[in-house]
């Protein structure tokens, strides 16, 4: 419960009630409606590069990670790293 209420619920609170515009400017300024109309927030190549992103920055994480404890000694016992460890 502790990762639900200090993790998510903030989020779904400030997305429920964060509001940049009031209901009648929607109504009186179609401009509003521009980005989605014109998909220039959502489309398929930009959801592709977000992925790629995404997919180069966990890939960056995991090497540097690694790379910076792999053999070096974690418990006295002597283990050393591995990648489960790290993970």
């Amino acid at each position: 419960m502790y990762n639900v209420l200090f993790s998510a619920a903030p989020i779904v609170v400030f997305a429920l009630l964060d509001r940049e515009f009031d209901r009648k400017e929607f109504k009186t300024r179609p401009e509003l409606y521009a980005i989605g109309l014109t998909n220039e927030c959502f489309s398929w190549p930009l959801f592709w590069t977000y992925m790629l992103k995404a997919i180069i920055n966990a890939g960056l994480i995991i090497l540097v990670i690694y790379g910076s404890t792999d053999g070096t000694r974690i418990y006295s016992d002597g283990k050393i790293s591995s990648f489960w460890m790290t993970g």
